[in-house]
């Protein structure tokens, strides 16, 4: 009887704590993300983001990955790129507070490459 309590109270144990180290890795990942963007390392930092959403897409950071991800592309004069992960940001998050700027730096972005439809 005992075997049988055991068993799944250990795989849930075992769930619960492979779920916490995906977390932390994840907001470690982010977080080496947005220091390298505040080091001013635009090209790492766009690596990272794009790492990040690859490999953590439905992270609750996944906005905030993306939006970071086009202000490195903004910064290294990515603007294409940029523009469209500003609207792709915009669009998925709208109720985020830094939705609306993404929409206005999204339409900087393509006026500078001169896409204007």
């Amino acid at each position: 009887m005992l075997k049988r309590t055991l068993l799944p109270i250990t795989l849930f144990m075992m769930l619960v704590s492979i779920s916490y180290a995906q977390q932390n890795q994840s907001d470690s990942d982010l977080k080496f993300g947005m220091e390298l963007y505040q080091n001013k390392m635009y090209d790492l930092a766009e690596e990272q983001f794009t790492k990040f959403l690859q490999e953590y897409p439905a992270s609750t950071s996944a906005g905030q990955a993306r939006y970071y991800l086009a202000m490195s592309q903004y910064q290294e004069n990515k603007f294409g790129s940029a523009a469209a992960n500003f609207q792709a940001f915009a669009v998925q998050y709208p109720n985020d507070p830094l939705a609306p700027k993404a929409w206005l730096t999204a339409g900087e972005s393509y006026a500078k490459v001169k896409d204007y439809m």
